[in-house]
């Protein structure tokens, strides 16, 4: 699953009764030069 020309992202969140816990979401698997050209921050406003 690990390759040189990807990066792996993992969404991860957690549970209103357990908040210090995480629960892996999903898994996001892109070519490297796509995710290195886009220099965009994801939670700017």
């Amino acid at each position: 699953m690990f390759a040189p020309d990807h990066i792996v992202r993992c969404f991860v969140g957690n549970l209103t009764t357990r908040p210090r816990t995480f629960v892996l979401l999903g898994l996001l698997y892109p070519p490297r030069d796509i995710v290195e050209n886009h220099h965009e921050e994801p939670f700017s406003l």
